[in-house]
């Protein structure tokens, strides 16, 4: 029941920003001189013990005595005096839904727990218990249960084991005769469930633990889900995100759970497009939408997954609260993989076996944190790592419209916090709860969500700090917004963070990466790319990255920066890029720092300025055929403060004029001591 910028006493609170600490993740130093206070509002202020603090995130605990209530959390570096502190975050402390804790064990329902007899009957009798109690822990002693059928868990239902390596849910895992021995989900529950300390193997089913998001109506004929990869039109019941025919919370937990998902277990035969499995999903060739799945969890309010082993992949879309951390993400098949997207996401020291993206979906994509995860791509698929993957469908879901794209255009007047629009009849509607941003002319870079829009005009929530006016350019989108991501690593990937829509004020810092094609964009306003080491540059197969001189036509380099191209790209022509930083990042063997309005081939111009105002300072660049390429259609960056080593181009501008070279000023020479100065 605990959700974004809510806090329960005597449990952990972690803020996430910028500049809370010099120091990195590890540093004593750092993590003594922080102070975290909650400011009451009576002016009261009561200091939380800080336990661990770096630039970007601080955790703190909340006293066990503090009183339910709201509070603005307020951060001290340890610098500045008094007037160090920064905040003024809302908090509301709370205490946290009980959930009914009366156990019963599987083994008094008449359960083995042998590996031989069939335990499925004894479950359900659990499941009805708990559900008649409002609640409860089914336990399951060491054992392996072997179980057939799919289970509904009801609400505040905690299925627990005695560990991952003691107790095993085991369906069967027989050849299927058809596509149709493969069930919706073994385990399902529209919300408010936990499996916790156990291991489940499956292999003849189409997901293994699913909410639903949708009952009943909206299914395809053959029991597939429709097109958009939802349950129902718009993937979503009620205004606030939750089923309308359910009341309650969509709380999913799972913590050290291991989930061995194999449809693809077995051998194909001969004749493989014959076998039930290519019928059901060509042998894991082709991607699935909702199903080859361990986990689909859609529309959930808040959801843990934390110190699990999943073999499968794993979708999680629309959350408004998540953590997951401490997780090994396995894809055997290499085209799976961790797909994620909603709102207050912490995605923390995990290993990913594969690709990872993020994605909005029904609901935005915005306050993500990742830090010090892992990953390494497999063999098949496209071989990206923790990529912002919206280039396939920019827009965004709106119940009874179906998917709503993008509108740029230019702004005919303001007043207030009406912006008149200066071309084009937009859907009455359509556009609530997206996002409105000065992409050109006066006020650019500044965005405002949208309340309502008619026709010919947008009303913003709230008033501008400059307003635009005639001259200025808006793009109308879902932006993915506010993301933090540091020391993460990477090894043998396609591309790192590679961001195929409009992110806005994203930071990556501290990430580390071997063997790729880099880290890059397609468009994005204020983006930092600071600290990171990029190593040995690597072009793995077509259409991932700008297209380049090999037999492939690949690139033959890896690169820090942006191609403005792509979906986002043929909207119009606008700024693409603004607002930049890159800077003490370490580029070797083969990496660049590239902005171009292209996605590769020759760098022409446009016509139009796509990337304006980027830094380049003090990165370190070494052993490539270039340091810095800035194309034509690059307005106002500034470079300085770069160190190139065997480098045998440090710069490759096209348009001199329009970019800022700053030289670091020669050193003076020593003088000669007796010396007489004749002039200064």
């Amino acid at each position: 029941g605990v959700e974004a910028n809510e806090a329960v006493p005597g449990t952990p609170l972690q803020l996430v920003g910028r500049n809370f600490s010099a120091g990195g993740a590890g540093d004593e130093g750092a993590r003594a001189r922080v102070r975290v206070a909650l400011r009451s509002a009576d002016g009261r202020a009561t200091a939380l013990a800080v336990t661990a603090a770096d630039r970007y995130s601080v955790v703190a605990t909340v006293p066990g005595d503090l009183p339910a209530g709201d509070y603005t959390a307020w951060v001290h570096s340890g610098a500045g005096g008094a007037a160090g502190w920064g905040g003024g975050l809302r908090v509301h402390v709370a205490r946290a839904a009980a959930w009914p804790a009366q156990t019963v064990s599987v083994r008094e329902l008449g359960a083995k727990g042998d590996g031989i007899t069939d335990d499925s009957e004894a479950f359900r009798r659990a499941l009805a218990t708990v559900e008649r109690r409002g609640g409860g822990v089914i336990v399951f002693p060491a054992g392996t249960y072997r179980l057939t059928g799919v289970f509904k868990l009801p609400r505040r239902v905690v299925l627990r084991g005695e560990g991952k390596d003691l107790t095993w849910l085991k369906w069967p895992f027989t050849a299927p005769a058809s596509a149709a021995d493969f069930v919706p989900a073994v385990l399902s529950g529209t919300g408010e469930f936990g499996i916790e300390r156990l291991s489940l193997m499956v292999r003849n089913a189409q997901t293994v633990v699913r909410n639903p998001v949708r009952d009943g109506g909206n299914r395809d004929k053959d029991g597939k889900d429709p097109k958009d990869g939802r349950d129902g039109k718009d993937g979503r019941d009620g205004k606030d995100g939750r089923d309308a025919d359910k009341d309650g919370p969509r709380d999913v937990f799972l913590r050290e759970l291991r989930i061995h998902y194999l449809p693809w277990s077995g051998r194909p035969s001969n004749n493989p497009e014959r076998d039930p499995q290519w019928a059901f999903s060509r042998w894991g060739v082709v991607n699935g939408t909702d199903r080859d799945l361990a986990i689909l969890l859609q529309g959930v309010d808040t959801v843990e997954i934390s110190d699990c082993e999943v073999v499968g992949g794993a979708r999680v879309l629309d959350v408004r609260n998540g953590r997951v951390t401490g997780n090994r993400f396995v894809y055997p098949m290499g085209t799976e993989w961790v797909d994620m997207g909603g709102e207050h996401l912490v995605f923390s020291k995990n290993h990913v076996d594969g690709v990872a993206s993020w994605r909005p979906g029904t609901r935005p994509l915005r306050w993500l944190y990742g830090a010090d995860n892992t990953t390494r791509n497999l063999g098949r698929g496209e071989r990206e790592a923790f990529t912002f993957d919206v280039n396939r469908g920019l827009g965004a879901w709106r119940e009874g419209r179906g998917r709503v794209e993008p509108w740029v255009g230019p702004v005919a007047s303001v007043s207030g916090r009406t912006v008149r629009l200066g071309k084009g009849d937009i859907p009455t509607g359509a556009y609530r709860g997206f996002d409105a941003l000065v992409v050109g002319g006066r006020g650019a870079g500044q965005f405002r969500e949208i309340e309502d829009n008619d026709g010919q005009s947008l009303r913003v929530a709230r008033d501008w700090d400059v307003e635009p006016d005639g001259s200025s350019v808006v793009l109308v989108s879902r932006l993915m917004r506010h993301c933090v991501f540091q020391r993460n690593t990477a090894e043998d990937v396609s591309a790192f963070f590679q961001m195929w829509g409009p992110l806005y004020d994203c930071t990556f810092d501290g990430n580390t990466v071997a063997r790729s094609q880099g880290m890059w964009g397609l468009g994005g306003w204020r983006i930092q790319w600071l600290g990171n080491v990029l190593d040995g540059a690597v072009s793995y197969h077509t259409s991932v990255g700008p297209t380049g001189s090999t037999p492939e036509r690949t690139a033959e380099y890896g690169y820090v920066g942006f191609t403005t191209s792509g979906r986002l790209a043929e909207m119009g022509r606008f700024e693409y890029a603004r607002a930049a930083v890159i800077r003490g990042n370490h580029l070797s063997h083969g990496h660049r720092v590239l902005v171009m309005g292209s996605y590769g081939g020759p760098r022409k111009s446009l016509g139009f300025v796509a990337a304006r105002d980027i830094v380049v300072d003090g990165n370190r660049i070494a052993n490539s055929p270039v340091g810095i390429e800035l194309d034509a259609n690059v307005e106002g960056a500034v470079v300085t403060g770069n160190a190139f080593t065997q480098v045998e181009e440090p710069l490759r501008l096209a348009a001199p004029t329009k970019v800022h070279v700053i030289q670091a000023p020669a050193a003076a020479a020593p003088r000669t001591p007796g010396a007489t100065e004749k002039s200064r």
